[in-house]
């Protein structure tokens, strides 16, 4: 059994304490409709879901940002495998964990393909509570804080619903996201990532949002991480440019 992962050190604006303050905050920023196209055409064409390649690009970003190589963080999952819950009422969400090693000499698709096992993996034990592994794992505790994990990313998609323009507004892509992206002046954690990904006929975009502790970063620190986070988005949707124009020029 291998030991068991440090916590992400992120680089604060303020050191972190054993008791985490809930106070929290978001900052947000939306994707183009051409960057969200090439990340779904991207994670088509490697087989994998446009959920685990934005986690692939989070994954990269954390590792970039903290130089540590051995991450681990928390999915949520909706919890629901069998068909006969999906329209039923009540809070079914669990947390899977999931670690990953980052090596920089890797390439996107490699770390992709990693990261889609390490998901499916995590997925086979999605009804394992949470408690009960923490429990079993006896991590050494830190306060009041997560024994497993400071960092957690949130998957929602809107592929299957007609999302209309807030009443009085342009229905731009801006305005969607926001209605959509979950509003909070809390934080249960030091950093979670939302991804909102609405796909229809009338918008295509992906919203990224960052909730965080305000008792960790600043709003200037947490502003410029998503939009660096937006950045090695678009990087590796140009890849799929570069891809895809390479094999209309054979």
């Amino acid at each position: 059994m291998r030991s068991l992962p440090d916590p992400v050190r992120l680089p604060g604006d303020f050191p972190a304490t054993e008791v985490l303050d809930s106070a929290g905050a978001s900052e947000g920023v939306l994707l183009s409709a051409e960057v969200s196209e090439n990340l779904r055409r991207l994670a088509a064409r490697h087989g994998a879901t446009l959920s685990n390649a934005v986690l692939t690009v989070f994954f990269i970003f954390l590792n970039r940002l903290t130089e540590q190589q051995d991450l681990a963080l928390a999915m949520s999952v909706a919890n629901r495998p069998h068909r006969d819950l999906e329209t039923m009422a009540g809070f079914f969400v669990n947390a899977v964990v999931l670690r990953q090693w980052v090596d920089e000499g890797k390439s996107f698709e490699s770390l992709l393909d990693d990261v889609t096992r390490e998901v499916a993996a995590a997925l086979e034990h999605q009804q394992y509570p949470l408690d009960l592994l923490i429990e079993k794992l006896n991590p050494p505790r830190r306060g009041s804080r997560q024994a497993l994990f400071n960092v957690v990313y949130a998957f929602q998609g809107f592929t299957d619903i007609a999302v209309r323009a807030p009443a009085g507004g342009s229905g731009s892509g801006l305005e969607i996201a926001r209605e959509l992206a979950p509003a909070s002046h809390t934080a249960k954690f030091d950093l979670t990532l939302f991804v909102v990904d609405h796909a229809g006929p009338d918008q295509d975009s992906i919203w990224l949002s960052f909730e965080y502790s305000t008792g960790l970063l600043r709003a200037a620190t947490a502003r410029q991480w998503i939009e660096t986070l937006a950045r090695f988005c678009r990087a590796a949707a140009m890849q799929e440019e570069e891809a895809l124009q390479e094999e209309q020029c054979e």
